[in-house]
């Protein structure tokens, strides 16, 4: 241990906070985004470190799915491409139906007319809000250049945050990853 209650990892030491203090190196150091990706190693030692604490174990595993998220976007904006991603939350049933079809479709369709997605910042509160303890989930990365059905971004429940509703069936081909939620 180091002092200060500290615990040596890598390029970093995690306090006992819960806190990565460290450092990257390197022509990249100064892009926030490839200082995460340097330290994904470090994260993954701390989610084996912490492993036997259940909160810990489901923060790490909601940080990883919103880096996930982050490195997408920002790896993409960097290369110069226009990407811009939506995610849906979805039941590993549907996503294995469209990969045998060719389009995805589910439940909200019949019931609502649309699909619904979020934008990157509002994914961690998705998954709070709807999808609390909910396992055998997956979480698409929808390319909306891609889409072939109509995209609206919308609030239908009466408040002002705007989400990416799928007005049809998203074609498979426009989902760029798929990933564990």
């Amino acid at each position: 241990m180091l002092a200060s209650n500290r615990r040596s990892v890598g390029r970093g030491v995690w306090s006992s906070d819960g806190i990565f203090h460290g450092q990257a190196s390197g022509p990249a150091s100064k892009n926030f985004s490839f200082f995460l990706i340097d330290a994904i190693p470090d994260l993954l030692r701390f989610v084996n470190f912490v492993w036997t604490c259940p909160r810990a174990v489901a923060v790490a595993e909601q940080l990883c799915l919103l880096l996930s998220a982050i490195f997408a976007t920002n790896f993409l904006q960097l290369t110069g491409n226009s990407l811009a991603l939506i995610f849906h939350v979805a039941a590993a049933s549907d996503v294995e139906n469209a990969s045998q079809s060719g389009s995805y479709v589910c439940d909200s369709i019949d019931a609502e007319g649309f699909i619904h997605c979020c934008k990157p910042d509002q994914l961690q509160g998705v998954i709070e809000r709807y999808y609390n303890g909910v396992k055998g989930l997956l979480l698409l990365h929808i390319d909306t250049d891609l889409l072939q059905s109509k995209l609206v971004f919308e609030n239908t429940s009466g408040g002002s945050e705007l989400f990416p509703h799928v007005y049809g069936a998203i074609n498979m081909d426009a989902v760029v990853q798929i990933a564990s939620v």
